[in-house]
């Protein structure tokens, strides 16, 4: 009776851990079946050249030498990429890549920096857009694009074909990407939010920064927050932008709006105005006027980082 007992309980034991791995299992990002996905992606009349490669931060400047760093400073998990070809016919060909950038936030950091701006949006992902015959997918933690060696009509049928067949097959495992929620959005132009992991503005203390353009007069103002991990952090890189602006502007002053106090930097092209706001840097940079920067900077203090 009881080895009857202890039987049944090992059984159900075992049922509980298969379970376990079945649901373990759907949750995993494809990250090692990527060869295999890539393998099938081509169109029928497209075939792979070669072989699907793959590549981790460290070999990575073999294959994007020059362009590496930017990945890198994304903290880039690997790359997978491979060449599709028309069957007879080496006229065109598809370079089709995918980045995993480990988060969502990093993932949508390069395709942000490296977005054109104008370019018409395809539905497809969290974001995508098309340049001529290519296309560029921002899908959870990976950034995916194909580029084509021609623009003409059926490259871009064969492009379309294969960063959709892919995108469909990669898991979006979640994941926020918090300067979607904290710039007021009257006056934003459209797609030009941008992410920075590190050294944004060319700063190399500012880290974790989201970038913007608002139209404001005719006049496009650049504008950033940068989150920190606390209200004293926030005002360590305000003092840090005030050490900036003296070391390489030609004035810094400071003024009161509202009960807020503004640093506000005459530069060599423009006027940066900068402030804190809770754990949030917050200002804009090389703007013409001063009066401008100034009403700008204070209506963004006023209106942003209202959400967490």
């Amino acid at each position: 009776m009881l080895f009857r007992q202890n039987l049944l309980v090992s059984l159900v034991a075992l049922a509980f851990t298969v379970a376990g791995w079945i649901h373990a299992e759907a949750l995993v990002p494809p990250g090692g079946r990527l060869p295999e996905i890539v393998a099938a992606a081509a169109p029928a009349g497209w075939e792979l050249y070669d072989e699907v490669l793959q590549f981790t931060p460290d070999n990575l400047y073999e294959q994007i030498n020059g362009r590496a760093e930017l990945y890198l400073s994304y903290n880039v998990v690997s790359l997978t990429c491979a060449t599709f070809d028309e069957s007879g016919d080496s006229s065109f060909s598809i370079n089709l890549s995918i980045y995993d950038m480990g988060t969502t936030l990093d993932a949508f950091g390069v395709f942000s920096v490296e977005r054109s701006p104008g370019e018409p949006q395809v539905e497809l992902g969290r974001d995508a857009y098309r340049s001529g015959a290519n296309y560029y997918v921002w899908k959870g933690q990976y950034y995916i694009r194909a580029i084509a060696s021609d623009s003409v009509k059926q490259a871009q049928e064969a492009a379309w074909w294969i960063v959709r067949n892919v995108a469909d097959q990669l898991k979006d495992m979640g994941g926020e990407v918090w300067g979607s929620n904290v710039f007021p959005p009257e006056g934003l132009v459209n797609d030009s939010l941008k992410y920075f992991l590190v050294d944004a503005l060319g700063l190399e203390f500012m880290r974790n920064t989201f970038t913007a353009l608002y139209q404001r007069d005719e006049i496009e103002i650049s504008t950033f927050i940068s989150k920190r991990a606390s209200e004293a952090e926030a005002l360590a890189a305000l003092q840090k932008y005030s050490a900036f602006g003296k070391r390489y502007g030609k004035r810094i002053q400071r003024t009161t709006k509202n009960g807020t106090e503004f640093l506000i930097c005459e530069m060599q092209r423009g006027y940066d105005v900068v402030t804190t706001k809770g754990t949030y840097l917050v200002g804009v940079t090389t703007v013409s006027g001063r009066t401008l920067a100034l009403e700008t900077a204070v209506e963004l203090h006023r209106s942003c980082c209202s959400k967490p």
